[in-house]
């Protein structure tokens, strides 16, 4: 899989420092001056960069695409969004990198922990190249600038009080992963684990790797919690690490809630031994309905 996650920010790096020899040879001025020029032609190389993007927001068509495929819209997102997170200065670590899907013709369903909105931003840098779509909030692609780019790429919203949309979104996860052999990414928790705790899972949503047939591939995140308060100082080290992968063969034999035991138990020896929090499933209780939720579902 190629791991070069964002090749214009690298074409910024060459145009900044190209900009930089012609502004110090062409004004005469001291080699020095190339210490705060440089930075700052990729700083402004880069705001263009976003600054174009929150225009083409503007245009991009609110409307799920018919096929999730290469476009450049989806490479435009993706490229917007590696840029962020390099102004951003997260230095991403991907470990377990043997259990990343080869095969770009084969679907699969991946599932994590929740910290951050950040989350999926970081997720799918490996897998540039490889179509993956988020299962998110409805209220996420309403956003402005994000949320028509994120619509046009596919994701998918799921209205978790409302049990009869959340299988629908389930079922329409399945289907993008049959017709497009893409990566579907989903949160089991179903919310962001703000206190870093990794909650119990939403059995149902590995009812989509089921009906597409697909592999299960687990991650952990860990860090990404740190961005959105650490950017304007250091940085952030944010790690993924894959875990492994319960194969579309085992999903199709096994009960939904073993899949979905069997994949909180995969994260939690990574969590516990970075300190964070992570009981075992057995002693955790399942994610609780929310009054509508059970009125919806006794039919009132």
């Amino acid at each position: 899989m190629n791991l070069r996650y964002c090749p214009w920010y690298d074409a910024y790096l060459l145009l900044a420092a190209g900009g930089t020899v012609w502004t110090v040879l062409g004004c005469g001025i001291s080699p020095l001056w190339a210490l705060l020029l440089w930075p700052a032609y990729v700083l402004g190389l880069c705001l263009l960069h976003i600054l174009v993007f929150i225009c083409m927001s503007f245009f991009v068509k609110r409307e799920p695409p018919e096929r999730i495929r290469p476009t450049f819209v989806r490479f435009f997102l993706h490229q917007t969004v590696m840029i962020i997170l390099k102004l951003m200065r997260v230095r991403v670590h991907i470990e377990g990198k043997e259990f990343l899907p080869r095969d770009k013709d084969r679907p699969c369903l991946l599932v994590s922990n929740h910290l951050s909105h950040f989350d999926p931003m970081v997720a799918c840098m490996p897998f540039f190249g490889h179509g993956i779509l988020f299962i998110s909030k409805p209220e996420n692609l309403t956003m402005p600038m994000m949320g028509p780019f994120a619509t046009r790429a596919g994701f998918i919203g799921i209205d978790r009080t409302d049990p009869k949309a959340a299988l629908l979104a389930v079922r329409r996860a399945a289907e993008r992963m049959q017709q497009d052999s893409c990566a579907v990414g989903v949160y089991p928790e179903g919310t962001i684990s703000r206190d870093g705790v990794l909650k119990g899972f939403h059995d149902g949503v590995f009812l989509a790797a089921r009906h597409a047939n697909a592999d299960v591939v687990v991650l952990t995140l860990r860090g990404t919690e740190k961005i959105k308060r650490n950017w304007y100082k250091l940085g952030t080290d944010v790690y993924l690490r894959f875990e492994g992968v319960i194969p579309a063969e085992e999903v199709a034999v096994s009960r939904v809630a073993d899949v979905s035991a069997r994949a909180r138990e995969m994260m939690r020896p990574t969590l516990l031994g970075a300190g964070m929090q992570a009981p075992p499933t057995g002693e955790i209780a399942a994610p609780d309905l929310t009054a509508r939720q059970k009125q919806v579902a006794a039919g009132r």
